[in-house]
């Protein structure tokens, strides 16, 4: 199978693991709008939408050198703002 020429999505030579900050956005294949449907005149996220927030959130569970900004659910994909500093980890405390 044969993948379609696609636009390079990174800067050439740029080390993406720095501390810094990122635009993500994260779109579904075909275009399909799964993450949400309209409710009384109101756009709601539906279970897709939901897991989608839930997996952004996670990151800053899961990373402690993970900031997060700015978050949208569209209804075919998700962008945010990150931030990757760490600087930001306090090593070697405990919670009280």
């Amino acid at each position: 199978m044969t993948r379609p020429d696609r636009k390079l999505n990174r800067l050439s030579g740029f080390d993406y693991s720095r501390d810094s900050l990122y635009f993500v956005t994260s779109c579904v294949q075909n275009k399909a709008c799964v993450f949400d449907e309209v409710i009384d005149e109101e756009m709601q996220l539906n279970e897709c939408g939901l897991i989608a927030e839930r997996q952004w959130h996670w990151l800053a569970e899961q990373y402690s050198y993970v900031i997060l900004h700015a978050f949208e659910v569209m209804p075919n994909h998700v962008y945010g703002i990150l931030e990757i500093d760490r600087d930001s980890i306090q090593v070697g405390t405990c919670p009280r």
